[in-house]
């Protein structure tokens, strides 16, 4: 059986391919995918790319973006092909299912987390200093 469940968040948004056929849309992203145990020296994390189809394409086009987290489903595939007089061996996940692993508020509230600190004034304990006007008291 090959079957593969991975949750992890996008390294980018994802790209697609031939959108102008509805049946032979493509789309392809990377997951960052944390390992549960490190080995002493070694990158915590694996980059594994994933390819989706049709619906799935749409779905991840429409919804996704970089540092989205996400859980699929899927089967490995893997191919080669020739670069140079280099044969090069290539696998990725070809997603069967895919959903969100947050809720929208938490990924958003972790967005406008990112942006904070970016031109906006903190006072001494990290509280926004905001400017009078913006809230009325009843």
């Amino acid at each position: 059986m090959n079957k593969v469940i991975l949750m992890g968040r996008l390294t980018r948004n994802p790209e697609i391919y031939n959108a102008d056929s509805e049946e032979k849309i493509v789309c392809k992203y990377a997951l960052a995918v944390r390992r549960m145990i490190q080995r002493e020296g070694e990158e915590n994390v694996d980059y594994i790319g994933c390819t989706a189809f049709a619906g799935n394409a749409r779905f991840a086009e429409k919804h996704f973006q970089q540092g989205t987290k996400v859980v699929i489903t899927g089967r490995i595939q893997t191919g080669s092909y020739t670069k140079d007089g280099v044969k090069r061996y290539t696998s990725t996940v070809v997603i069967e299912t895919q959903e969100f692993a947050e809720s929208k508020i938490v990924e958003e509230a972790k967005q406008k987390k990112n942006k904070v600190g970016k031109g906006i004034n903190k006072d001494e304990n990290g509280f926004l200093q905001l400017e009078d006007g913006g809230e009325t008291e009843s």
